[in-house]
């Protein structure tokens, strides 16, 4: 029966193989376009909901913000957002300054002056540096999608995993998100393709082998007051319903029990999907090493 909601309902499984099946993109869940949907993995549903790493609580605890009376920002953000863009902005300019100080290579085309002074979107020269920090565990108001839905599966199923969160016991659920993605012809240079206020940024792979790895990309919500990306798609602002017109549903939420995430780290291994093939170099053959022990003894 088609679905008619923006946002599908979830859809439990109860194993692994059925979350794989549901995933492949022989699925007819995802035709005629395949290739028009991200992913992203989440291992405890209840507590990780679809908002970047800036947006909650203790996102700044290790790091030090105490300029923020130093940064102007445009003056129609929103209070509920200022604080935010503020933190973001002072630790965006403390990482571009230090990279250059230990001679490790950037994205061009910005000045650490034009990090102030705007607002909550950036303007487009500063988008590379901004995803770079973030895959680099800044804080951040992008939120980290992949466009391979295994890969997406591995993350769900590998934090449940090392947290020894998958008891026989536990009721909770990992869970992969999928979104479609929107594809526009005749974009100017540095547009990005959006859903209202929702924007989608594929960032350099250049610089980043674990992006690049991961097929990762960015989602950017500017929704005000501040929501997740399915809270907003279920409940659009009144000025971005027109936008709204692509066909039902937009997102999908598959979700399997965390008890099952040491089995579906062993089914993705097989399908070549680890540590060692997310996280290309020594550290990820490392990760490999120590997600093998995890569903061997099993």
């Amino acid at each position: 029966m088609k679905d008619n909601k923006r946002v599908a309902d979830e859809v439990q499984v109860s194993s692994p193989e059925a979350l794989l099946e549901m995933l492949s993109p022989r699925n007819s869940l995802w035709q005629p376009n395949p290739s028009g949907w991200i992913y992203r993995g989440v291992s405890d549903l209840q507590r990780h909901k679809l908002l970047p790493s800036s947006h909650r609580p203790g996102a700044f605890d290790d790091f030090n913000v105490s300029g923020l009376e130093q940064l102007d920002i445009h003056p129609a953000v929103a209070a509920t957002w200022s604080k935010i863009v503020k933190r973001e902005r002072l630790l965006l300019i403390d990482f571009a300054a230090k990279l250059d100080e230990v001679g490790l290579d950037h994205p061009r085309g910005f000045t650490l002056p034009s990090l102030a002074g705007f607002g909550k979107d950036p303007p487009p020269e500063l988008w590379p540096l901004w995803a770079l920090a973030r895959h680099h565990g800044l804080p951040s108001s992008l939120l980290d999608w992949t466009r391979k839905p295994l890969a997406a599966a591995y993350f769900a199923a590998v934090d449940a995993a090392n947290r020894n969160s998958a008891s026989e016991s536990s009721t909770d659920r990992i869970g992969v998100w999928a979104l479609r993605k929107p594809m526009r012809a005749n974009k100017s240079p540095g547009e990005l393709d959006s859903i209202g206020v929702l924007q989608f940024y594929q960032a350099p792979n250049s610089t980043n082998p674990n992006q690049h790895a991961q097929s990762g990309l960015f989602t950017f919500l500017s929704a005000d007051p501040i929501c997740t990306i399915n809270e907003y798609l279920e409940q659009p602002r009144k000025e971005d319903v027109g936008e709204l017109h692509m066909e039902p549903p937009i997102m999908r939420l598959f979700s399997l029990p965390q008890k099952h995430a040491p089995e579906l780290l062993k089914l993705l291994s097989d399908e070549g999907v680890h540590g060692a093939s997310m996280f290309p170099g020594y550290d990820g053959v490392v990760k490999y090493m120590k997600e093998k022990v995890i569903y061997e003894r099993r």
